[in-house]
């Protein structure tokens, strides 16, 4: 490995060398004289014409998504709750805790909905007193502000009265908002709950979601809760949308166009974890999620419609990205991409109109 450095080196230096002059008698530059004995040069004046010249694409200057670092989950999508639908390959209890004297547990077997799989269970020990259930903590904290905040959450479990909602300091226990509402819940079937709640602002990060319930009554039993939602105010008031804190801040930029939804959160580390367009429309309670290509779970709560009207809002052109038979874990071609292709035309047909096909709408 030396010799064949030193050997590049020499061949190198040697090629340099050649390119260089070696001795040329070169001319003296005269200095122009326009009559000031050159102690002065003329001053240039260059004409620009406001018109004509090359015509430049005004879908130059955009942004591209990524599902990367939470950009999308814990990012610039508003809901704030992490491992909400214990989505993805092993969510196990991640951003839980328990409030009181209950033990919690994911329940595989009382599933939500045929695609959000488990739910939370929380067993309340018998000796149980005063208001007791879980937090969340978010994606390393919750955000809360001077504003108001909605909240949704699905239930099941033979209780009858009160459900407080809090937002609080995970370390100060300071509570910012609490909210109380009345709830009749019964075993075997899980209830939609939906509210809305104000906050006075926290200093910092460091902040949780409480859900909590009148112990006493449940001592020695169990009510399991799934996909908790909790959103601070929506760029332009949209229904499971985008922070607005985070989206205004991009909205000042003027991207003319938005590519989506993204490259490897397309591509999926698998072929059956890539990006499917048709499992991210809906209510997001028939939303299943996937395993993102960066080893957390990835909601597809925001899908397909969510990066339209994301366009939309800002008036964006909807640069759609398609999979092109290319998963990190496997490759399609040939014959082979005939469904996938079938699949695409199909995603197109029910984008706006701004994204044609040659199929009849």
């Amino acid at each position: 490995m030396i010799g064949v450095a030193k050997w590049l080196y020499v061949a190198v230096t040697t090629y340099f060398h050649r390119l260089s002059p070696v001795s040329h008698d070169y001319p003296m530059l005269v200095t122009r004289d326009n009559g000031t004995n050159g102690s002065v040069s003329s001053p240039i004046t260059l004409t620009v014409q406001e018109s004509a010249g090359n015509q430049s694409s005004p879908l130059l200057y955009g942004v591209m998504f990524e599902e990367m670092d939470h950009s999308g989950d814990g990012g610039i999508h508003g809901q704030l709750l992490q491992n909400n639908g214990f989505q993805g390959d092993n969510p196990s209890l991640t951003a839980y805790k328990p409030i009181g004297d209950v033990d919690l547990m994911q329940d595989m077997i009382n599933p939500v909905s045929s695609a959000i799989t488990s739910s939370l269970q929380v067993s309340v020990n018998f000796e149980a007193d005063g208001f007791v259930g879980f937090a969340n903590t978010g994606y390393n904290g919750i955000p809360v502000m001077n504003a108001t905040y909605s909240c949704e959450f699905w239930m099941m479990g033979d209780y009858s009265g009160t459900i407080m909602l809090q937002l609080a300091g995970s370390t100060n226990d300071t509570i910012y908002a609490s909210h109380n509402i009345t709830v009749k819940s019964l075993w075997g079937k899980f209830t939609h709950y939906q509210t809305s709640f104000n906050s006075s602002a926290s200093p910092d990060g460091d902040n949780e979601w409480r859900l909590l319930f009148n112990g006493s009554k449940m001592a020695g039993g169990t009510l399991n809760f799934g996909l908790v939602q909790l959103f601070p105010p929506t760029y332009k008031s949209r229904s499971n949308g985008l922070r607005s804190d985070v989206a205004t801040f991009l909205e000042k930029i003027r991207p003319s166009f938005l590519r989506f939804p993204g490259g490897n959160n397309l591509e999926g580390l698998q072929i059956d974890s890539r990006w499917q367009w048709n499992l991210t429309i809906g209510p997001v309670v028939d939303r299943p999620g996937r395993e993102g290509d960066w080893f957390y779970p990835n909601t597809d709560a925001l899908g397909l419609d969510e990066y339209l009207w994301w366009c939309e809002d800002m008036n964006m052109e909807p640069i759609l990205a398609v999979w092109d038979g290319k998963s990190y874990g496997g490759i399609v071609s040939g014959d082979e991409l005939q469904p996938f292709i079938d699949d695409i035309m199909n995603e197109l047909e029910v984008c706006p109109p701004s994204i044609t096909t040659t199929l009849p709408s």
